[in-house]
């Protein structure tokens, strides 16, 4: 009897696995190479897309919204899965982050990577081709590898309507409200106190960002605590025993989702076999205010400062303390090599560090490189770790000749970093009450009412 409960149980789960592989698509994300600072630890990137290509007025009237262009993706989650699959934590990235991205050769946010990846110049209609799916996708992935230091394994997007048609295959999601919300931008229109929802206004709920008293990060907030709902019904008896359940799901998992060929769901789910709701963690990354770009729009800083211990803390690393004395900065001469490609930045690096009273050397390139790197020659090692307080997450290296420190700038360099000042674009003017401060931590055990 064992084995033929075995036999059944297997010949379903293939059932299943067939069936998601049949119907969902998958779009060659991943770039080759580049270090992998988290050996077996998987990093998945899950974007919401905003595009409304494709979508009849039926659809566009089911998911409360209106025709627009573009293919911004304003949803963006990095989800960091140690090997042990024990615990997992979800980091989120305002859409407006400003940082290198690497398709443009410049700064930009971070929600419009895959656009100008997939459509350079606006060359894209109202449905991206396979290969501008492939070019958009990649390039949002080498933003968020250059940004983060770590290397994206696999790849996930799902779309409005996806979203839609996967929030009424669980029968809702349970959710609370301190407050009544109506908002004529998401369609979103709840009573307060605690309710289920699904379709339009689950979609509503995690697109929301107007008249919150947090703005975009109020919208962060919502997406972490929805998709803590969700772990939750997912991992409920009701929905993962019951086998109609399990096959509806499945196909409309399946049919919502673009995801990379080499994600097998089977790999995924075994990971995440004992995973609880009070170890999957949710994190936003910290941004230190708002500033304008040259373009005039509304930015949000990343906090370089805090970035190299934040992702510490995703990696699950404990705080680094040096003990290496230090010498002062003045005492301390620093020549500057560009590994990353945008031209002139190993001078303006230079001039940087000369107002932060080090001493500058040449400037100059260097081969293309991901990692930002601090050399120095024997006798050097305290000199380096002055400058390092200064370069968020520069990787310390012995092995250069000469009298002083060699900057060598990779991919992943986000600007240099004072206690006193700093090199990031400065807020035109201090931010309203709340209106950069980042989501607390959370977990998806927790159950409380939101805003």
């Amino acid at each position: 009897m064992l084995s033929v409960v075995v036999l059944v149980a297997s010949g379903w789960l293939w059932t299943l696995v067939h069936e998601f592989n049949t119907n969902v698509n998958r779009v060659d994300a991943i770039s080759s190479g580049g270090p992998d600072v988290d050996g077996q630890d998987q990093n998945i990137l899950l974007v919401g897309n905003d595009s409304r290509g494709g979508l009849t007025d039926a659809q566009l009237k089911e998911v409360g919204t209106q025709a627009q262009p573009g293919f911004n993706t304003d949803t963006l989650l990095l989800v960091h899965l140690p090997a042990a699959g024990n615990k997992a934590t979800v980091v989120s990235f305002s859409r407006d982050l400003n940082v290198y991205i690497p398709v443009l050769g410049r700064d930009g946010k971070i929600n419009s990577a895959f656009a100008n990846g997939a459509c350079p110049n606006n060359g894209c209609g109202s449905i991206l081709t396979a290969a501008q799916e492939k070019a958009g996708a990649r390039a949002l992935v080498d933003t968020v590898t250059q940004f983060s230091g770590l290397h994206i394994d696999h790849y996930i997007e799902v779309g409005l309507l996806g979203f839609y048609n996967i929030t009424n295959v669980l029968d809702g999601v349970s959710i609370c409200l301190k407050h009544a919300v109506r908002d004529p931008y998401s369609a979103i229109n709840l009573p307060a106190g605690r309710q289920t929802i699904k379709g339009q206004q689950a979609l509503a709920f995690v697109r929301q960002r107007h008249g919150l008293p947090n703005g975009a990060f109020s919208r962060i907030q919502r997406q972490q605590y929805f998709l803590g709902a969700v772990f939750r019904k997912l991992t409920s008896a009701g929905v993962l025993i019951d086998p109609l359940k399990q096959q509806r799901l499945v196909k409309a998992v399946a049919g919502s989702l673009s995801m990379d060929p080499g994600l097998n769901p089977l790999d995924l789910l075994r990971q995440l076999q004992n995973l609880t709701a009070g170890n999957l963690q949710f994190l936003t990354v910290p941004v230190q205010g708002q500033a304008s770009n040259a373009a005039g729009q509304s930015i949000d800083v990343p906090d370089t400062a805090a970035l190299p211990a934040f992702w510490a803390t995703v990696l699950g690393q404990p705080k680094q303390h040096s003990t290496t004395p230090s010498v002062p900065r003045d005492q301390v001469t620093v020549s500057v090599l560009n590994g990353t490609g945008r031209p002139g930045l190993a001078t303006q690096t230079s001039q940087r560090l000369s107002s932060l009273n080090f001493g500058t050397g040449s400037t100059g390139n260097a081969s293309p490189t991901s990692q930002t790197v601090i050399e120095y020659p024997a006798g050097q090692e305290a000199a380096a770790h002055t400058l390092a307080t200064v370069v968020p997450r520069a990787q310390l290296r012995a092995g250069s000749s000469g009298s002083g420190v060699t900057l060598i700038l990779g991919t992943d360099f986000t600007g240099l970093s004072d206690s006193e000042s700093s090199s990031d674009p400065t807020p035109s003017s201090p931010p309203a009450s709340g209106s950069s401060e980042v989501p607390a931590p959370r977990t998806a055990a927790q159950d409380d009412c939101i805003d």
